[in-house]
């Protein structure tokens, strides 16, 4: 009689099955429940009633932990959302104020000085780091005057597609231009800057026989 009794103890339904699994599923549920609802099962009668609660308290346990699971993935989200937004910003910004930053300098030539821009970029930086550089350049085609500088620079270069009168290029790598002409090309350039005023600019290169100083604007 008592191993009849002790089987049909062992095969009763196990109803702290469902919480069970609720507890290691998702740790995040506090114990208290758990502890909660163990004790209510204890006071309740009736296999049927109890069964009932269990599954009504374990769909609603459930539902609480993937509410919160989702809560939580949406605050990470929105936090690496607004992190990335604020950095993409700062990157703008960063390059903006580095692109609006131009070297105002001055190109001496024979007893004029013409006041140019130069654009900040890798290819000037290196290139103003030189400064004071005087140079004898030669003409070319009746719309240039040219100097191949000793050393290479870093290079950028690109179709322009139209020369403008005033322009300061990098031709290759160490092939420094200075145009006094506007004019289509199909040639690849590395911007370097542009003279203000042009006026005046091809009777002084002629002049001084194409001897230009570079120097940083006082």
């Amino acid at each position: 009689m008592a191993e009849n009794s002790d089987r049909q103890s062992d095969e009763r339904p196990n109803y702290y099955f469902p919480i069970n699994y609720a507890f290691y599923a998702y740790p995040a549920i506090e114990t208290k429940y758990l502890l909660y609802f163990r004790a209510f099962c204890i006071i309740e009668h009736g296999e049927h009633t109890i069964m009932k609660k269990l599954i009504l308290i374990f769909a609603a346990l459930l539902l609480l932990a993937t509410t919160a699971c989702a809560s939580g993935s949406n605050d990470i989200n929105s936090v690496v959302s607004t992190s990335s937004t604020t950095s993409t910003t700062a990157t703008t910004k960063t390059d903006r104020n580095t692109s609006e930053e131009p070297m105002n300098i001055t190109l001496t030539i024979g007893t004029h000085a013409f006041a140019a821009t130069l654009f900040d970029n890798a290819t000037t930086r290196t290139l103003a780091a030189q400064f004071p550089l005087t140079v004898d350049m030669s003409e070319l085609n009746g719309s240039e005057y040219y100097v191949y500088l000793d050393g290479s620079l870093p290079t950028a270069s690109e179709n322009p597609h139209t020369i403008h009168a005033g322009d300061i290029k990098l031709y290759g790598k160490n092939c420094l231009v200075i145009f006094y002409k506007s004019f289509s090309t199909s040639y690849s350039y590395t911007d370097l800057g542009t003279i203000s005023d042009t006026a005046g600019l091809l009777d002084a290169l002629r002049a001084s026989g194409g001897k230009v100083t570079f120097s940083v604007a006082e």
